[in-house]
């Protein structure tokens, strides 16, 4: 010792036996087994009795040091050294090192930190005043039981994760089915739903096609009326012109007659009279014969336009009521414009394969578990055969020491499948998250490729052209050249006149001909993929190009293709006119060619006007193929992360389970190498049991066979299912392409509905314009018909005047005809000439009125028909765009009156059912998928719940047994002790809950002349005596070899010091007894005794007494370790 506590240098040479230390109070004898405790590492200040580090360190000096030699079979150096700062240093055998290090050096002796074989001052005392269940609590430190709880802890620990994970899984278990019930609903209305609208389309398709049928027919027949009118009315214009030429030569012969009267007549004032009133009555009568015969004319066209007014007004309410109809079609079907319909992926495959992975990955568990029980027990098999085969020392320290390796390679397995589970977590979590970001990109790219497909309803025909596209007809000489679009080119600022002007027939599919169509039909058929139109180039015949001068010329100069497709070009787009605005194509003329401004507004050749804005497809084409790309690289992608989580899931399940088993591997190793340990002392009893050992390996040899059979079934297990694994993964991707086609197919149905809105608008906007012409044209009726009256009035008004007047000029004319009495007969041969002339100009007259009534007649006919062929073609028009809509439905063969039925009943559900969820299809089957995804993360949760109960339960057990063997070494030393000290009779250990010894108390129990004596009636010396027999007892279950008791004797009488020190006595053969006392008893047993004195604060050895056997140990020279 240098500078330690109260010496400033002592050397001191420990011989094995029993050796005292003896000294005044004060002198320093305690520091002695403070500095061999200091010396192997002891870091309790407490236990030192110092309050800092720095009292360690005596007075005047600057470093304490101590130096413990260990003699015996190995010989060791031992040194420690703490500065007054603090700072500590550890050496062995000259060479620097850490506690730890001391530490492992001294566990070799069954020395550690606990200090079970120090006695400290007062110790004693503490334990006689302990409690029962605090003694127990002695051998439960001895036993190590602490490790026990540790491990127990940390297993609970564990435990307590998974049923949190568990809670929370089956939190969202009930969340997701309670979810699922309500989508379940949904999903049946959305069903339902998507039914009744097929159904709608059909029937309303139907309707549409049997209309236009009609109208068709109407508007044939009313074009062969409106030639037969136009054939009659020119030959009644023609009978008119010839009458109106017989009417000029009689006026003209008249002319003549009146002249020739007149220059007769000039020879008197009285035949001037007379001529003149002749004259004047002769025009009265035609003015009369007019007037009545105009009022004739008014009087029957005021009954024709009255009737045709009345006709008017009713088709004017028909219209009115039909455009109140279409209106309130329009304004149910409009706010439906946003759905947006989703189908369900890929239905139960996923989730068959889902579950044959988890039972591929449970085959795994099962394999591993199989393998590793199987190799343990091979293992075992060769540990028994070699303890049966090896003498008993040699065996206990070559299986110590594999064990020992074992337990430490196993734990640092332990560590490292942690760590790799955690880093597993944290994948599995970033996957989960990268999944849920797949599904939202996936879904935003569906809804914006159905908004492109709903604002271009064209689209869908596209889809139908792609089909045939990648199907096998487009394989070369299959006759499929593709859809038109794909055939042209043209400059972009002509796209507006393109698209308008081809409409639907651009994305119509050029085959060479019939045959190949019909083909094809045939595969989309079988395909259901909805219907195609197409041009045979074989069998097409188109109307030639348009060749004018006006204009910017035919649309056909502007567009480039193969010369092969002429006839498909010019059946699209070969009638139509390009024209640089509407100004310009007013000029050339309406009806005159069918032409197309290159903002796309088109003029057709009936008249009709279609324009507005124009959204191309060709674009929209572009953007949607985009789309398409994007969503099968966003499905690839997180179809890859759903086998990575896969095979990352069944990872952690393996990693957990070979982590499980080792952990329970090594706790069962530490129990074995715990017992291995504690039997060391029985060696003999080994030899004993070698046989049985030996049966134990023949057996365990036996179970490893059977256990490599069911390992060979559980490969073959596992390779069937990574068979129908991979087999259902390619049928996987299969229906991922048919998913796919599915929801391309869906959003083909949706634009139906945008379709339909578009149609309808189209119709209402075609019956407001009826109702606007059929107005303007009752106006003008109206009109017509008013001035006709008052036309009809003055005609009776001017007549009744005429009359008046003709009476009063005949009156006249006779008395002036009586005074001309004696008029020539040439005279009154002209005046008959000329009355026989008018005769027959008033009878031909008559013939042209009837005539031109006829011809007034039939152009009213021709305006009527007229106005139903414009009513018929712009209603044609409407149907034929609403038809558009409607090119994917069925027809159905059955009367009108039951498909107004159908619609009315699909449309009253639809109507009330305008704000279903279509996406619940689809979200219905994920979160289906969703749930069996929960339930097999619960299902591997409760299997690793199990799994660490199961380690609970076997690190209670192990607990248990450990506590037991130390208990029973503990009681058979405890009961050792009293034959070295027969007077005190016989002693006991006993717990009063033996079959719970945890919760149990520890009783020493006394019989003495064969009599049961309690503690509390003996003395306090044996009292103390009997403790210092329990502590030996507990020190001897793992001996040390040497123990310290630092005034362990102090509460014995002169008695009982005798029988403590020659229960020493006989006990230090073993080991080395280092004693503290002031007891003359006990020094007088020692073999050696040191004193101990302490001047000026400074602490000294000053004398030696020796033993008899002294020189014969220093001779034979210890074989054990013990401190000098």
């Amino acid at each position: 010792m240098r500078g330690f506590k109260s010496f400033k240098v002592a050397d001191l040479s420990l011989p094995k036996d029993f050796v005292c230390l003896a000294g005044p109070n004060g002198s320093g004898k305690s520091n002695v087994c403070d500095a061999i405790r200091f010396a192997f590492g002891e870091t309790s200040l407490r236990s030192l009795r110092v309050k800092k580090a720095k009292d360690l360190i005596s007075n005047s000096a600057k470093v304490a040091e101590v130096t413990v030699f260990l003699d015996g079979d190995e010989k060791h150096e031992v040194k420690r050294a703490v500065r007054e700062d603090g700072k500590m240093m550890y050496k062995l055998n000259g060479d620097k090192t850490t506690r730890t290090s001391i530490q492992s050096l001294l566990k070799k002796f069954n020395i550690d930190d606990s200090g079970r074989n120090v006695i400290a001052q007062g110790e004693i005392n503490n334990i006689i005043n302990m409690n029962p269940r605090d003694m127990r609590g002695i051998i439960d430190s001895v036993a190590g039981i602490s490790e026990f709880e540790d491990k127990k802890k940390e297993a609970m620990g564990d435990l307590d994760t998974v049923e949190s994970r568990i809670r929370e899984a089956n939190i969202i278990l009930g969340e997701k089915l309670g979810m699922l019930g309500e989508l379940e609903k949904e999903r049946e209305i959305a069903i339902k739903y998507l039914e009744n609208r097929a159904l709608f389309n059909n029937a309303r398709g139907s309707i549409i096609k049997n209309e236009m049928g009609r109208l068709s027919s109407d508007l044939e027949k009313a074009i062969g009326d409106l030639l037969k009118v136009g054939n009659s009315l020119k030959g009644k214009n023609a009978d008119l012109a010839e009458l109106d030429k017989k009417i000029k030569a009689l006026e003209d012969e008249k002319g003549v007659f009146l002249n020739e009267i007149q220059l007769r007549q000039q020879k008197s004032d009285l035949s001037k009279s007379v001529d003149a009133l002749r004259l004047s009555i002769v025009r009265a009568e035609d003015e009369l014969a007019e007037k009545k015969q105009a009022g004739a004319k008014l009087e029957t066209d005021i009954a024709a336009l009255e009737k045709e007014f009345k006709k008017q007004a009713e088709e004017l309410k028909k219209t009115e009521a039909d455009f109140k109809k279409a209106d309130e079609e329009l304004n149910q079907i409009r706010p439906r414009r946003e759905e947006f319909v989703k189908l369900a992926g890929v239905s139960s495959l996923r989730k068959s394969i889902e579950d044959e992975k988890s039972k591929l990955a449970s085959s795994k568990e099962e394999f591993i578990r199989t393998e590793s029980e199987a190799s343990r027990c091979r293992e075992l098999a060769t540990e028994k055969e070699s303890v049966s085969s090896a003498g008993p020392e040699d065996s206990d320290e070559a299986q110590a020491a594999k064990l020992t390796g074992e337990i430490e390679l196993l734990k640092k397995e332990v560590l490292e499948a942690k760590a790799e589970l955690e880093s597993l977590f944290e994948r599995e979590k970033s996957l989960n998250s990268d999944i849920a970001d797949f599904d939202r990109k996936v879904l935003q790219s569906r809804e914006q490729a159905a908004a492109v497909r709903a604002q271009n309803p064209h689209l869908s025909s596209a889809a139908i052209a792609n089909f045939v596209g990648q199907s096998k007809f487009r394989q070369k000489g299959s006759g499929v050249h593709g859809a038109l679009i794909d055939l042209i080119k043209f400059d972009a600022k002509y796209a507006n006149a393109v698209e308008a002007a081809a409409g639907p027939r651009l994305r119509y599919i050029v085959v060479d001909s019939a045959d190949v169509a019909t083909k094809i039909i045939a595969e989309l058929k079988k395909a259901n993929e909805g219907r195609a139109s197409f041009i045979p180039l074989r069998e097409i015949r188109a109307a030639p190009p348009a060749s004018s001068s006006e204009g910017l010329g035919s649309l056909m100069k502007f567009i480039k293709y193969d010369s092969q497709f002429d006839e498909a070009v010019k059946y699209a787009l070969g009638e139509t006119l390009l024209v640089s605005d509407m100004p310009e194509a007013k000029r050339i003329g309406v009806g005159k060619f069918r032409m197309v401004t290159i903002d796309g507004e088109i003029f057709e050749k009936s008249g009709v006007i279609s324009g507005g804005r124009l959204s191309t497809g060709i674009a929209a084409a572009s953007t949607l193929a985009k789309l398409d790309q994007e969503l099968a690289e966003l499905k690839s992608a997180r179809e890859g992360i759903y086998l990575e989580l896969a095979e990352m899931r069944n990872q952690m399940s393996s990693v957990r389970s070979a982590k499980a088993d080792k952990e329970v591997r090594a706790k069962s190793l530490e129990m074995e190498l715990a017992a291995m340990r504690t039997d060391s002392e029985k060696a003999k009893a080994q030899a004993d049991e070698a046989q049985k050992k030996k049966v134990e390996a023949e057996s365990l040899r036996s179970k490893a066979k059977a256990l490599d059979a069911i390992k060979s079934e559980i490969s073959r297990k596992i390779a069937e299912l990574e068979s129908k694994i991979s087999a259902g993964q390619q049928a996987l991707l299969k229906d991922e392409e048919q998913a796919t086609k599915m929801n391309e197919e869906a959003n083909r149905k949706h634009t139906e509905l945008a379709s339909r809105i578009s149609a309808l608008e189209a119709k209402h906007e075609g019956i407001f314009n009826e109702i606007s012409m059929r107005k303007s044209a009752m106006r003008k009726s109206e009109e017509s018909l008013k001035q006709m009256h008052l036309d009809k009035a003055g005609c009776s008004s001017k007549a009744a005047e005429l009359d008046r007047k003709l009476r009063n000029d005949k009156e006249q004319l006779v008395k002036k005809e009586e005074e001309l009495a004696s008029s020539s007969k040439e005279m009154e041969q002209l005046f008959k000439k000329m009355r026989e002339t008018e005769a027959k100009a008033q009878e031909i007259g008559k013939q042209r009125g009837a005539i031109a009534f006829e011809c007034d007649k039939l152009n009213k006919e021709a305006t009527t028909i007229g106005t139903k062929k414009t009513v018929a073609e712009t209603k044609l028009a409407d149907l034929k765009a609403e038809f558009d809509g409607f090119a994917q439905f069925e027809y159905m063969d059955k009367p009108k009156e039951e498909l107004v039925e159908i619609t009315k009943s699909a449309d009253a559900f639809l109507s009330a059912n305008q704000s279903v969820n279509l996406a619940s299809i689809e979200i219905y089957a994920k979160k289906k998928l969703e749930i069996g995804d929960v339930n097999d993360k619960i299902k591997k949760l409760a299997e690793e719940k199990e799994a660490i109960m199961e380690m609970i339960t076997e690190i209670d057990g192990r607990k248990k047994d450990t506590f037991f063997r130390m208990f029973y070494a503990v009681n058979d030393n405890f009961k050792k002790m009293f034959k070295y000290l027969p007077v005190l009779g016989e002693g006991y250990l006993s717990l009063n809950k033996p079959n719970e010894p945890f919760e149990s108390g520890l009783y020493i129990k006394l019989k003495r002349d064969k009599k049961e004596i309690e503690m509390g009636s003996l003395s306090g010396g044996e009292k103390a005596l009997v403790v210092v027999m329990l502590v030996f007892a507990l020190q001897f279950v793992k001996p040390s070899p040497f123990y310290i008791l630092d005034e362990a004797d102090s509460a014995l009488d002169k008695e009982n010091s005798k029988h403590l020190a020659k229960l020493i006595k006989e006990t230090s053969k073993d080991s080395q007894f280092i004693v503290v006392t002031h007891n003359d008893m006990v020094m007088t047993f020692a073999n050696v005794v040191f004193g101990v004195s302490r001047a000026e604060g400074v602490s000294k050895i000053v004398g030696v007494k020796l033993g008899e056997k002294l020189e014969h140990h220093q001779e034979s020279g210890p074989q054990n370790a013990a401190p000098s």
